[in-house]
């Protein structure tokens, strides 16, 4: 199952009581957080959640077989997800109790 931004926000609202229009305001505030910290090469934790951070690849040599030549990539910077050891580790531990069945 996927859910959705509509999904997201009418999930949100009926936990929290708040108004589905403030939610997707706090929705839109927290993409725009996250890209201007990206921009500005902060990572962002959300406890018991995830890790969102920018990471950067180092150049690396790469041998190209049909020109029989060596060449180098440039460096480049990625977005790393990282769920956090909380949720890492309950999943796995589902896993673990649905393999023992």
């Amino acid at each position: 199952m996927i859910l959705y931004k509509k999904d997201v926000i009418d999930k949100l609202s009926e936990k929290t009581g708040l108004y589905k229009k403030d939610i997707k305001a706090m929705l839109i505030a927290l993409n725009e957080l996250v890209y201007e910290e990206m921009d500005n090469d902060n990572a962002i934790i959300l406890n018991n959640l995830l890790k969102i951070e920018q990471v950067t690849i180092p150049p690396r040599n790469r041998y190209d077989i049909v020109r029989d030549k060596v060449y180098q990539h440039e460096a480049y910077q990625v977005v790393k997800i990282t769920p956090s050891n909380n949720l890492r580790d309950r999943y796995r531990k589902q896993n673990t109790e649905n393999e023992d069945e």
